[in-house]
């Protein structure tokens, strides 16, 4: 599902935030069709929105595959700054507080770490260890949240990427292990 051109906006992100109506939406429309063995997977901002759906709306789908969510809005804001040389605070503070009032959404309770609290569906987590966007500790804060059946799965050498083209193989195969056991 490609967020930019659904409700969101199309020019323009929430992050997650108001994408996961989106998700909502997709998920229901195959509900609705029938479909009853739904697997939901996004990366970064994707995770986001897939973890805010289940929270908001309590999708249950057959399982989640989500890869590299920030904890925190904050927190990733933050994470950007000092990716290029520039001090977290005070400037990811305003950026969050004008992102916010901009795009009608309460920027600093965007908390994907809190929304994992409400997530019982088995969870596939991946995480590449070199990732300069989101923190370990994140990961770990959203892992140690969720509730259901979990997997985390790292990947030592990657960075904030593509985990299915940078390491197909290993990729591939933890989703299909994942799968036939969910």
């Amino acid at each position: 599902m490609n967020t930019t051109n659904c409700r969101s906006g199309g020019n323009a992100t929430t992050i997650g935030y108001k994408e996961a109506r989106d998700v909502k939406t997709v998920y229901e429309h195959l509900v609705n069709t029938g479909e009853r063995n739904i697997l939901l997977f996004g990366t970064s901002m994707g995770a986001v929105a897939v973890l805010k759906a289940v929270h908001d709306d309590h999708i249950r789908p057959r399982a989640l595959v989500l890869e590299c969510p920030f904890g925190s809005l904050y927190k990733a804001a933050c994470a950007r700054f000092n990716a290029v040389g520039v001090p977290g605070f005070p400037l990811a503070g305003f950026l969050i507080f004008w992102g916010g009032v901009q795009h009608g959404f309460p920027a600093f309770s965007h908390r994907p770490v809190e929304y994992a609290k409400a997530v019982d569906i088995p969870t596939l987590l991946f995480y590449g260890e070199q990732d300069d966007r989101v923190t370990r500790a994140e990961i770990d804060g959203i892992y140690g949240n969720l509730k259901g059946k979990k997997q985390l799965v790292t990947f030592p050498q990657a960075g904030h990427v593509n985990y299915l083209v940078a390491y197909r193989k290993a990729w591939r195969g933890s989703v299909a292990r994942f799968l036939q056991r969910y």
